[in-house]
């Protein structure tokens, strides 16, 4: 890694412009105005932070004190951004995230670690510490599928590019000399005329050979859609049977589950008839957003904490009232 990791993952991030990971954005001013955006100093702070508390809740335990330098620097990044700021945002949040599970990768230490369900747990992370929404797997496969091209995670592809790239580079540094200023090229015209031959016979070679392929890919084709046209014929034949056994599996499932399904006991029993005799006027008052938000704040707890599950609920008035009723009334 870099003395400077700053540095380093500001050059990753032009990296990833540059090598086609990210897909076009057709918009060209909300495109002009990403690739703007993710020059800002704060970008390459947020990622370092970023890639603190991924570490931390990881492979320590979690720690309070990035969080909340995380989202002091997530606020200013913010402020800084132009309008359209939820679409660049949402853009720079990934590209941030992609920077970081690349940035682990080339580390040796974490390496292996990197594999396809750490790369989803770090949007997990940084979409939940970025706006507090806890989402589901699909909705990170959408967005990756929306802002990236199909070189995703393809990391040794890529860094073998960039190497290749640096030892041009510095191959033609070595060549180059200067006199009064001025770039003087020593090329070997031996090597060049060698080189020049070659390269015709190459091309004649390869005219020849895309001929002799494009003959044989006609004739590939007449037959694929021959054949495509055949197994279409018998898949659709093979998907009404399976549609059909599909749901005769389904009513027979749904007939057994009802047999197998298991009787309360009778603490369970008591502690519902509680809840109907002393916290009734409470679940009533309990809609259906007072529902979705008990049922979101619940996936909170396994990466806050109780305290942060509490501090979730206290944003819907009628789950803190069933809460308390319950914890009073019916948690014995």
């Amino acid at each position: 890694m870099s003395n400077n990791p700053e540095e380093e993952l500001q050059s990753q991030m032009n990296q990833i412009i540059e090598n086609g990971i990210l897909k076009n954005i057709e918009n060209v001013q909300l495109k002009n105005k990403v690739l703007q955006s993710l020059q800002l100093k704060r970008v390459s702070k947020l990622t370092l932070i970023g890639i603190d508390i991924i570490l931390d809740l990881k492979f320590r335990g979690g720690s309070t004190q990035l969080k909340d330098k995380y989202s002091k620097t997530y606020v200013k990044l913010f402020a800084q951004l132009p309008q359209p700021k939820d679409e660049i945002i949402n853009y720079i949040l990934f590209l941030i995230t992609y920077n970081i599970h690349w940035y682990l990768w080339k580390d040796a230490q974490y390496k292996e670690q990197v594999n396809i369900r750490f790369v989803y747990d770090c949007y997990h992370i940084v979409i939940f510490y970025s706006n507090g929404l806890y989402v589901s797997d699909a909705y990170i496969r959408g967005q990756i599928d929306k802002i990236f091209t199909s070189k995703f995670l393809e990391y040794e592809r890529i860094q073998d590019q960039i190497i290749l790239q640096k030892k041009l580079e510095q191959k033609r540094k070595a060549q180059e000399k200067t006199f009064l200023g001025r770039k003087l090229m020593f090329p070997n015209l031996s090597d060049e005329k060698k080189d020049e031959k070659k390269d015709e016979k190459k091309d004649e070679k390869k005219d020849e050979k895309k001929d002799e392929k494009k003959d044989e890919k006609k004739d590939e084709k007449k037959d694929e859609k021959k054949d495509e046209k055949k197994d279409e014929k018998k898949d659709e034949k093979k998907d009404e049977k399976k549609d059909e056994k599909k749901d005769e599996k389904k009513d027979e499932k749904k007939d057994e589950k009802k047999k197998d399904e298991p009787k309360q006991s009778p603490e369970e029993k008591k502690f519902r008839s509680c809840i109907e005799d002393k916290c009734g006027s409470q679940a009533k008052a309990c809609d259906k957003q007072c529902n979705s938000k008990l049922e979101q704040c619940k996936d909170v707890v396994y990466v806050a904490g109780y305290q942060a599950y509490l501090d979730c609920i206290n944003e819907s008035k009628p789950a803190v009232a069933l809460l308390e009723c319950v914890q009073s009334k019916c948690l014995e």
